[in-house]
């Protein structure tokens, strides 16, 4: 028996947080029957204190408690840039037995601002690139900034704080610091900017240990990122208010192993020259030019004499933050699956599979020959990539390198991604061979954590493109397209979200977002439909559409919803507390744009179907308001449990009557009794989001339920030929709606189609992650949006939900479809690996449940072919129900037949 998995807020080993009572998690090792029955938490600030059972920090005491999850340190208080060590003991139900964890760690970040002893510095003014008076005019080059410094003694431990805006790459002594890339996070750069921590100590280990006095050399390169965009889109991201030249902050704590201490900060002292990256910009591309490369510069003896100062910045005005999440890293590569010649030195390259990244690429020719990279979703009608959008002045995903002529060289993007699967290469001196062009596959390093697979290999597929859609658009924030927007609509990332925490590990993702989110929020109480956001979107915005200014409920909803999955999927608690009061003042301010119960404003169902040959179009014909309403109902009925849960007895009163009303107004104003349907006051025929969502809200009283849900499955079955005819609001209930009412073949149905509109009709047409619309003619072939899908496949299909927060009891109750032979999933939760599959054939149905412990477990045996026996005799038999043979069990691994024999 072992402990394993021990987390800091989320995080394995962090070093940097800046929350002062961080949250400790840990795991028994999969498959243990046992539970758990008390704990003790030690923390202290060196191992060798922890090998001795001594906690100098917090020492919990024995608690007898089964809780394992977010267990909030209660100690002495935590010191900025100190590294805590902590370990944990558990006690055994019905057992004296005890087991002890390894040792493990976190390091604070610099817990306040005065912490930080070092200064932004810009190369902005002194770039070669800018005429002399002209100060002002944007330094197109990417800058580096260097400092050489001294070391006299060994160097014990070495921990850099580091930050640079828009993107930053940081060096030390000749190498690259850390694997992350387009690094730190996106955020509203008015209010939080994040750094990052890396341990450099090996950086002085090999020098410092081995004379007295050694010369170091720190520095970085600058990338613009959504900090310093140049490129003029309708979102007006090159005018946000913290719009500025690329700056950098560099802190380096030395401690000395005979226990002094220094500190290395970037200052005015730092060098800058323009580094060969002649351009960069996160739609547009790079430019680089390798002629320009300085050899040697991050090594000691290089002579930076005539470099330039660098100058002290305008501080950027949001406050420094521990980036809190996992970075963005290149986490897979791709060889080409095809690559065409299209004329000299001209190829098309087919990576079979959509993508966020770029390329690394190889190439050898003289000095000045420019290689040309286009990156692109689709091909046009003569087999070009034509990336181009009005909403965009300029190119978009080109970039172009310029060789030294030295020699093969390698070369590959930094500061920018794209969306992809073709590259169109221009200008490649010979024969462009597979290993000359790879893909790296570039997104927020989420643990994958889920699986699914079944005998359908359609829908195989389909989560395959389900779980690629949700991490090509993962980059600190949930994105809507690689390609054209890069921008976090909110509704977007709500739909997919019970997706994208069945396959990943979203918790410190969110965690972050959720603070966007709420940074996003006015005085008045309104909310950025996308976040961060550069102003775009208010309703007091001089720029903006104004369909979505104001509340736009449907896409608001996302701070609460989301939230509320996280306190359902990791039992996060913390979250909604944060966040309550923001969530209370967004919903007054609703409360005040409601017309007798009804909100008019806001965004409706969409991209619902508008014809396979049709262009697509954004609301569907009902309008909005009914969608709108819906919304105000969930939020509202969300917070309320909120506040229930958090004991704030006055908002749960106030809203609990809000929510009544709206319910009642709902009903009152959209249901039409004679049809028994609901629809709005625009004459556009039957619609399915109008009759999904009051099902799957609850908002259809008893006494109409049956006709109101006959008449969907009516619709569905006899107009529709089995099809959906939503867009991505009733898309998202749709299957659930029809499952859990009775209708599970008919869900299969919709998900099994290979015909317009559906998921497999996408796949037909060679489609390897989501569409952004249900029709060819869309925009972008990379949105996660509609993958919604796969939280169904996970809950019903292989019958895996929550039935306590943090998943400390589970239900197991699978829908089998008669034409699916067999499926399975696997989910982490905070207890470990929660496993359900089955498969049946004419006359016998098995069915196998893994159970980690601590988790109680329903299990719901669909009695197929007459009496379901369990093999090992330990579930306890409960009763039968609704055609299932229902089981109570604990942690462990259960096996269930039921045959005609």
């Amino acid at each position: 028996m072992i402990i394993i998995n021990l987390q800091t807020e989320y995080l394995t080993e962090p070093l940097a947080i800046d929350t002062l009572s961080p949250r400790l998690s840990w795991q028994l090792e999969a498959g243990s029957e046992v539970r758990q029955r008390a704990y003790q938490i030690y923390v202290a600030t060196t191992a060798k204190l922890l090998e001795e059972d001594y906690a100098d920090m917090w020492n919990s005491g024995i608690i007898e408690s089964s809780r394992h999850n977010q267990m909030p340190y209660n100690g002495k208080k935590l010191q900025s840039a100190a590294t805590y060590y902590w370990k944990v003991k558990v006690w055994f139900a019905g057992s004296e037995e005890t087991v002890c964890s390894e040792i493990s760690s976190w390091t604070m970040g610099l817990l306040v601002q005065e912490d930080w002893q070092a200064k932004w510095i810009t190369a902005a003014g002194v770039s070669e690139n800018l005429h002399e008076g002209q100060e002002e005019r944007p330094a197109y080059a990417a800058p580096y900034l260097r400092k050489a410094f001294t070391t006299i003694r060994p160097v014990k431990k070495a921990i850099v704080f580091v930050s640079g805006l828009g993107y930053y790459e940081l060096f030390m002594n000749g190498i690259k610091i850390g694997d992350h890339v387009l690094d730190p996070g996106v955020t509203n750069y008015e209010k939080t900017v994040l750094y990052t921590a890396y341990d450099v100590t090996e950086a002085f280990v090999e020098n410092s240990y081995t004379a007295a006095t050694q010369t170091h050399v720190i520095g970085m390169l600058l990338g613009r990122g959504r900090f310093s965009q140049l490129t003029k889109d309708v979102w007006r991201w090159e005018q946000s208010p913290w719009h500025d030249e690329p700056v950098g902050i560099v802190q380096l704590h030395l401690a000395y192993a005979d226990g002094t201490t220094q500190l290395i900060g970037s200052d005015e002292s730092w060098k800058t020259a323009d580094s060969p990256l002649q351009s960069d910009c996160l739609l547009a591309g790079e430019i680089y030019d390798a002629r320009k490369e300085i050899a040697n510069l991050w090594q000691a003896g290089f002579d930076d004499s005539l470099w330039k100062q660098a100058r002290i910045a305008r501080e950027p005005r949001g406050r420094l933050s521990a980036q809190m999440l996992p970075p963005i890293k290149v986490m897979n590569t791709f060889s080409p699956s095809a690559i065409t010649e299209l004329g000299a030195g001209h190829y098309l390259v087919d990576f079979g599979q959509m993508l966020t990244g770029w390329t690394a690429l190889q190439v050898q020719g003289s000095a000045g020959t420019a290689v040309e990279l286009c990156y692109g979703e689709e091909l046009d009608g003569s087999g070009r990539i034509h990336v181009e959008h009005p909403d965009i002045e300029g190119v978009l995903q080109r970039d172009k390198y310029i060789l030294r002529g030295e020699g093969v060289e390698k070369w590959e993007a930094r500061f920018s991604y794209k969306g992809f699967r073709f590259v169109e290469v221009k200008g490649y001196p010979g024969e462009l061979r597979s290993e000359a062009l790879t893909a790296k596959h570039v997104y927020s390093s989420v643990a994958h954590t889920g699986s699914f697979t079944c005998s359908n290999e359609r829908l195989n597929a389909i989560h395959h493109n389900s779980i690629m859609s949700i991490v090509n658009n993962l980059h600190s924030i949930p994105t809507d397209t690689p390609v054209y927007e890069k921008n976090g609509w909110t509704a977007d990332a709500m739909l997919s979200a019970e997706a994208a925490i069945y396959n990943y590990d979203m918790a410190a993702f969110y965690t972050k977002w959720m603070r966007d989110i709420e940074e996003s929020i006015t005085e008045q109480g309104e909310l950025a439909p996308i976040v961060p956001t550069s102003g775009w979107g208010y309703e007091e915005s001089t720029f903006g559409w104004d369909l979505v200014k104001g509340p736009v409920p449907a896409w608001d909803a996302a701070f609460f919803e989301i939230c509320w999955y996280c306190y359902e999927s990791y039992g996060d608690v913390r979250m909604m507390e944060t966040h309550f009061a923001a969530m209370k003042r967004y919903l007054l301010y609703m409360e005040t744009h409601l017309e007798q119960g009804i909100m008019k404003k806001g965004l409706g169902d969409w991209f619902a179907p508008a014809g396979e040959a049709c262009p697509s179009i954004g609301n569907s014909p009902e309008g909005a308001s009914l969608v709108s309403t819906a919304y105000c109902f969930k939020m509202t009925d969300t917070f309320v449990k909120m506040a229930e849960l958090l004991n704030r007895k006055e908002e749960q009163t106030y809203f609990a009557d809000l929510r009544a009303k709206l319910s009642t107004a709902f009903h009152a104003n959209f249901y039409n009794p004679h049809a028994q349907v609901y629809e709005t006051e625009i004459a556009a025929g039957y619609r399915q989001t109008s009759n999904i969502l009051p099902l799957a809200f609850g908002l259809v009283p008893n006494t109409e339920k049956a006709a109101v849900l006959q008449n969907l499955v009516d619709h569905i079955q006899n107009q529709c030929n089995g099809h959906l005819d939503t867009g991505i609001i009733g898309t998202k209930f749709i299957l659930h709606v029809l499952s859990d009412n009775g209708h599970h073949e008919l869900a299969y149905e919709i998900a099994n189609q290979s015909t317009y509109p559906s998921w497999g009709y996408w796949i037909e047409q060679s489609a390897t992650s989501h569409w952004e619309t249900w029709e060819k003619q869309g925009r972008s072939r990379n949105h996660h949006m509609f993958g919604s899908i796969d939280d169904w496949f996970y809950r019903k299909l292989a019958g895996i939900s929550m039935l306590k927060p943090g998943y400390c009891k589970v239900q197991i109750k699978p829908y089998v479809p008669r034409l699916l032979e067999a499926a399975a999933a696997a989910i982490r939760i905070p207890a470990g690996k929660l496993h359900a599959s089955w498969k049946q054939d004419n006359s016998r149905f098995k069915m196998t449940v893994q159970i980690p412990s601590h988790t109680l477990a329903i299990i719901f045996v669909p009695k197929l072919f007459g009496q379901v026996v369990e093999s090992s005799a330990r579930a306890n038999y409960v009763k039968d129900e609704d055609g299932y043979a229902v089981f109570e069990a604990g942690p462990g691994v259960y096996n269930f037949v039921s045959t005609g024999d």
